[in-house]
């Protein structure tokens, strides 16, 4: 049930996020064709310590599990159709394994559901932090809803907020870019954020929303300021050469701006993590060049790892 561009990146979050712990599926299908859900999760078995290094996604995890992500707030309706799912894939489940516990649902909601969790009687619960909400224990229905919002503040939330909406959101991104460099939720995030930028940007300007623009300013901020701390340490370290020149150096291809500096300054950055020198004379072939071709020596630094041959 993916409705917005924010949904459809939650939906890749969760994937990325989960397939350390075990069988993740994004897009599963219920019926071929015809139902879905965005995200299933089975938990692999021997990760305990990996469960509690995922902070409270981790506890979401504990049990096999569906998601369905709202960037806002789902109306009664939306959350009957995910319940309905959620029937759905527990009858197969039971029919493919006897004694098989039952899973769970979560709704990670940008906006809080006021209306639909009255209507469901969800109840905040002290074996969980505030955003939480779930039915009582005896009831038959295993769903559970999660404010992203009203989540507190802290390491352990990080990973939930940065699904979130608004301020949340933003936010969320200034953590992130304040990590260390090699801390798990940067590494995984990073790259998936500024798929997002990317997203954002090929769409027409006009159609862009007033949060879309705002998301795309603080993006951006954070990924300048990536790049600064790159400069500083990374570059100099090499310590990020592999992971950081294929999954995040290659989503540049020369979107800074759509401007020959931000092209420029994209292969001088991916040149020092792959050690390549770039000499006076090379930099003086990069400046004559279109940007259509700098856009071809960053693909190339990219996928051959190497400067492309001379013309």
């Amino acid at each position: 049930m993916v409705r917005t561009r924010f949904d459809q990146f939650t939906k890749q979050f969760l994937t990325e996020a989960l397939k350390p712990l075990g069988e993740v599926h994004g897009q599963f299908e219920l019926v071929a064709g015809v139902l879905a859900v965005d995200v299933e999760f089975r938990r692999s078995r021997g990760h305990p310590k990996k469960i509690q290094h995922y902070g409270l996604l981790g506890r979401l995890a504990e049990t096999p599990s569906l998601y369905e992500a709202f960037h806002h707030a789902p109306l009664v309706d939306d959350v009957l159709a995910c319940v309905a799912k959620w029937i759905l894939w527990r009858r197969q489940r039971k029919r493919q394994q006897q004694g098989v516990p039952d899973g769970r649902l979560w709704l990670l909601c940008g906006g809080r559901p006021t209306q639909a969790i009255r209507a469901f009687g969800w109840e905040v619960s002290t074996d969980w932090p505030p955003g939480v909400y779930v039915l009582p224990r005896h009831h038959a229905l295993r769903v559970g809803v999660v404010v992203l919002s009203e989540l507190p503040i802290r390491r352990d939330t990080l990973c939930l907020r940065l699904m979130g909406a608004g301020k949340t959101l933003h936010d969320a991104l200034a953590e992130l870019t304040c990590l260390e460099e090699n801390a798990w939720e940067r590494v995984m995030a990073l790259p998936l954020v500024h798929e997002l930028y990317w997203g954002l940007q090929e769409g027409p300007i006009m159609q862009q929303t007033r949060e879309e623009k705002a998301l795309m300013k603080v993006i951006h901020e954070s990924f300048q300021q990536f790049q600064q701390q790159l400069r500083r340490e990374s570059v100099l370290e090499g310590r990020l050469e592999g992971r950081l020149e294929g999954r995040l150096e290659g989503k540049l291809e020369g979107k800074l701006e759509g401007k020959r500096e931000g092209l420029l300054l994209a292969i001088k950055t991916a040149s020092e993590l792959l050690g390549l020198e770039l000499s006076a004379s090379r930099q003086n072939r990069l400046r004559k060049l279109g940007e259509k071709e700098l856009i071809t020596v960053l693909t190339s630094l990219r996928t051959t790892k190497r400067w492309p041959p001379a013309r």
